[in-house]
């Protein structure tokens, strides 16, 4: 085992293992997957765990606590441990998992007519002396709730809504609906009122107890099959839009939430707010495909969720990148979805996207809202966009490297010309950008984190966004106090300066244009040669495929008739007999 230990004297003798096990903390640095025997939560890096050092056994400090039997909170009889799965329509009585891996180790009770059991992480949760929520969210959920603080090296998730708990978070447990519970799910009983569908009460329901569901929010499939359901009508609310919260700002519709009617929606709309406890909220809107931050706005006709600002595109738009026509609004539904590519990205995020009639230009809505900056290149015919934003790859045409993110682009469908902004032959020599108080000077060399230390290995960073950079790439430096930018970082102050001097002495990185390649006579007899030496290789590899593909028909022939003569003799010999 190639780990760091620190040993201490405790060694307790467990009966889940026959060796010894020693407290210890380890660094685990080639293994990542160590688990803890018992729980199977993978261990942190640098937890204290019990450990066979000769068998790669480990325990977590809270397993080792645990006995053969046990007397647990949640139950009045003595639980005994198994290593095998309990019955699958059982589950634990505390958070209703199935007997499936991870769950190896149980806490079964072994009472005549009892069959109570917990699973082992279920069995290390301790009832916390915190109760003051605890009584206003039993009388919402309806039956007693036991609050549990998390032990901090596991993990656990909410039944219903599947948001894992933080290090502060309650665990409420229902043994009655053999779930734990968050807090925004414990505030809701079996049955709630809900202002989005007040005329009729909403019955909490699992997925594969009832026929396939969609919610009529967000058209969402649900988290954990839970559903809140109508049985009067076909409405019904995954959980977490059953927890989105109401805004009290502006003026109430009679039903008890608000209303707005935009321009280019059809139906009114309700508005509502992501809750700062629904940490996981997991719908995304409906037009741009972007997650919600705090305002939704959601349709119950077309079961879509929106952002504000998507919830009043404008029909028509237009756009620097495609100053020629105008782009029209187009509206996908979940069933037609026309085939679409923006034209930046291209990616088809969202379902609403604004599209040329006349050529095939269109754009997502989430690139409408960024600049992408246009500049004439003397190294280009076409206009080259910047993009700042994360898009499929492209390879760039001067280092041969991936462009996935910061790189001018031509936007033509008939030109596949892509530059990353560190490659761009001709970025200014010095400029000076407000990110700090000295000029920066081009820097086509390594640079180090700190100057003077010939064996510094620390970490390198841009000290304009503070995230790492690359040892050997571009960079704006300032002599005077080491200050290290990315291109990217300081590239408004570039493009300004690029637009003011398209004709400025270039800081030539490979010749005068992209379009002469340097290369002599002698590189140009080395590749042809290179070249050649690949194609005969390409042939003499499938020459070898050709024939060892021959050879292993051949091998099965031959195990074909040796089987069919071994078989002919056993049935003379038991003819034989």
């Amino acid at each position: 085992m190639s780990a760091r230990e620190e040993k201490n004297m405790d060694t307790i003798v467990h009966f889940t293992y026959r060796h010894p096990l020693s407290i210890s903390t380890i660094q685990c640095r080639a293994r990542h997957n160590d688990r803890c025997g018992m729980c199977s939560e993978i261990l942190d890096p640098i937890a204290r765990v019990y450990a066979c050092q000769g068998c790669s056994f480990f325990l977590h400090e809270h397993s080792a606590e645990l006995q053969l039997d046990i007397s647990h909170p949640f139950h009045p009889h003595r639980l005994h441990h198994h290593i095998d799965p309990i019955a699958i329509g059982r589950g634990c009585d505390a958070c209703s998992s199935r007997g499936s891996y991870p769950f190896k180790s149980w806490y079964r009770c072994e009472e005549a007519d009892c069959s109570f059991s917990l699973h082992l992480k279920c069995a290390l949760l301790k009832p916390s002396h915190d109760h003051h929520r605890v009584e206003a969210l039993q009388n919402s959920h309806g039956h007693s709730l036991l609050v549990c603080d998390r032990p901090n090296v596991l993990h656990y998730s909410c039944t219903r809504c599947d948001t894992e708990f933080g290090d502060d978070d309650k665990i409420y447990v229902c043994l009655e609906c053999k779930c734990m519970l968050d807090e925004p799910c414990a505030a809701h009983g079996q049955e709630i009122r809900h202002p989005f569908h007040s005329q009729h009460t909403l019955s909490l329901v699992l997925y594969y107890l009832r026929p396939p569901r969609c919610c009529s929010l967000c058209g969402g499939g649900g988290r954990n099959g839970y559903f809140f359901t109508c049985s009067s009508c076909d409405f019904c609310l995954d959980v977490d839009c059953a927890n989105l919260g109401e805004t009290t700002t502006i003026c109430k519709a009679d039903q008890g939430h608000i209303q707005i009617q935009p321009v280019t929606h059809p139906h009114p709309l309700i508005q509502v707010e992501v809750m700062i406890s629904m940490k996981n909220f997991s719908s995304c809107c409906f037009a741009c495909g972007l997650r919600f931050e705090d305002l939704v706005y959601a349709c119950l006709s077309c079961r879509i969720l929106l952002h504000k600002s998507c919830a009043d595109l404008p029909n028509e738009i237009t756009s620097h990148l495609h100053p020629n026509h105008l782009l029209k609004l187009v509206k996908n539904s979940f069933w037609f979805h026309k085939r679409f590519s923006c034209r930046v990205c291209l990616q088809s995020t969202g379902h609403f996207f604004y599209d040329c009639e006349e050529c095939d230009f269109g754009l997502d809505v989430k690139c409408t809202r960024s600049a992408f900056p246009l500049i004439m290149s003397k190294y280009h015919k076409h206009a080259l966009a910047y993009i700042d934003i994360q898009t499929h790859n492209f390879e760039c045409v001067l280092c041969i490297c991936i462009c996935r993110q910061f790189y001018f682009r031509c936007l033509r469908l008939d030109c596949n010309f892509s530059i990353h902004d560190h490659c761009y032959p001709s970025l200014p020599p010095t400029i000076k950008d407000d990110c700090h108080i000295h000029p920066l000077t081009f820097a086509n060399y390594p640079i180090k984190g700190v100057p003077d230390d010939p064996e510094e290995e620390a970490e390198l960073y841009c000290y304009a966004c503070e995230e790492g950079r690359a040892f050997d790439r571009i960079t704006y430096l300032c002599s005077s106090c080491h200050f290290v930018a990315h291109v990217h970082c300081v590239i408004t102050v570039i493009i300004s300066y690029l637009h003011k001097e398209p004709n400025h002495l270039a800081i030539t990185i490979i010749g005068e244009q992209l379009g002469s390649t340097g290369d002599s006579a002698d590189e140009d007899a080395v590749l042809h040669q290179l070249d050649e030496e690949i194609m005969r290789l390409e042939k003499d590899v499938q020459a070898l495929m050709a024939k060892m593909g021959e050879l292993r028909k051949s091998r099965f022939e031959h195990i074909s008739k040796r089987t069919t003569s071994r078989r002919k003799f056993l049935l003379e010999k038991r003819d034989q007999l």
